[in-house]
């Protein structure tokens, strides 16, 4: 399903190929950027178990606080976040700074430390386009 990596019996929560197959359905041919908010809902809508997806609410909803941390506010979780950035490094998307874009999200790296590979935050997200 595109919600992992890994060999043999190690394996990372990532959900970068489940992403990059949705590209084309949140962003339409004649609209290459989006604010972030817009992408995460259309993203959230289209894989339901990703942040603030209707399969994700229920489960958060379940989960012991004690032993699940939830993320900050207009914090993406861990997975979500690595999955940005790896498709940011493989220039599928750009997660862009636009200061009059409104809401900024922050990507979450290892031990819920705000940023990953330098980048903090995004307001804007912008489609290379490329097909599948």
């Amino acid at each position: 399903m595109g919600f992992a990596t890994g060999e043999g019996s190690s394996f990372q929560i990532d959900p970068t190929m489940a992403i990059k197959t949705e590209l084309p359905r949140i962003f339409d041919s004649s609209k290459k950027e989006l604010p972030a908010k817009d992408f995460l809902d259309a993203l959230s809508a289209h894989i339901p178990v990703l942040d603030n997806g209707v399969f994700r609410m229920d489960v958060e909803g379940k989960l012991n606080t004690t032993t699940w941390r939830k993320p900050s506010d207009h914090h993406l979780s861990m997975a979500l976040s690595l999955a940005l950035r790896r498709l940011e490094l493989s220039n599928e998307i750009k997660l862009a700074g636009k200061a009059d874009a409104g809401s900024s999200f922050r990507l979450t790296g290892k031990n819920y430390r705000t940023g990953i590979g330098g980048l903090i935050g995004f307001e804007s997200v912008i489609w290379s386009g490329r097909p599948i």
